[in-house]
């Protein structure tokens, strides 16, 4: 009976140490896969960044523009039957419009926080831009949640992981060197086979989830305008010039629309 439970129990050990051994394997791949979909989203994130700042607020003008023009010809329409300016301009402030002027305005402020971003990203050189990159790459493989198995070291990472994206997006490298500590290993020497197992059923979806977000990303809007980016690029080209141009010329017919429609409701605040 005492050697059936011996080689039970040796069973069980060896069994335990290629459970081990898968897992540090697959998560080795595991870490491969959110390093790779973790660069890419960065890329595309500053991507975002760039066209909401120089793009994004020139649309965001341009409907703002739209909806002010709007509001005029309806004051107008009002004074013509009737009423006088302060009796149309109460009777519009309880318009749908004004509402979405409100909701620009905070996306206009919300532009702003990613204008700073940029600017702070541009001061970024090549060389640091690289000693960035690699200490974020190294971060991400020693740090990202989905390398923990403890759901409160998870947890934790996800807070760590927040702070470290956020300081290579703002090109703060001693922010990043600072974040290099050291974890504390996992023990699995008490874990049973069970669990183990479990452990490596999860570590394999989420690697199949990882990949599955990859393509994801390669099917993006943003992927798109990288490439975009990146073949004007080879041609010295900026790809968001001419649309800018477009939208800035836009604007400026507008605003003409705008003083003439002023100089009509209220002739007296027009210079």
């Amino acid at each position: 009976m005492q050697r059936v439970l011996v080689k039970t129990i040796q069973k069980e050990e060896v069994t335990r140490r290629q459970l081990i051994t898968s897992i540090t394997k697959k998560r080795k791949t595991l870490s491969l896969w959110t390093e790779k979909v973790e660069t890419l989203n960065m890329e595309l994130d500053l991507i975002k960044h760039e066209y909401d700042v120089r793009i994004g607020y020139l649309l965001l003008k341009d409907n703002q523009l739209d909806l002010e023009i709007i509001q005029l010809k309806n004051l107008k329409r009002l004074m013509e039957e009737g009423m006088s300016y302060e009796e149309a301009l109460k009777h519009e402030e309880d318009a749908f419009y004004n509402e979405i002027l409100r909701k620009q305005k905070e996306q206009e402020e919300e532009i702003e926080i990613e204008k700073e971003l940029l600017e702070k990203r541009e001061q970024v050189t090549e060389d640091m831009e690289e000693e960035l990159k690699i200490i974020w790459k190294k971060l991400i493989r020693k740090f990202h949640p989905d390398l923990a198995l403890d759901p409160e070291e998870k947890s934790q990472r996800e807070d760590l992981m927040k702070r470290i994206n956020k300081a290579y997006a703002e090109g703060d490298i001693e922010s990043l060197k600072s974040f290099d500590s050291t974890l504390s290993p996992e023990d699995w020497q008490e874990t049973t086979v069970i669990n183990l197992e479990k452990m490596l059923v999860d570590i394999e979806n989420m690697i199949l989830f990882w990949q599955q977000e990859f393509k994801n990303l390669r099917v993006s809007e943003w992927y798109e305008w990288k490439k975009k980016i990146a073949s004007a690029k080879k041609k010295k080209e900026d790809v968001f010039a001419e649309l800018e141009r477009k939208l800035l010329d836009d604007i400026v017919r507008k605003l003409d629309v705008l003083k003439s429609l002023r100089s009509e409701v209220r002739p007296q605040e027009v210079a």
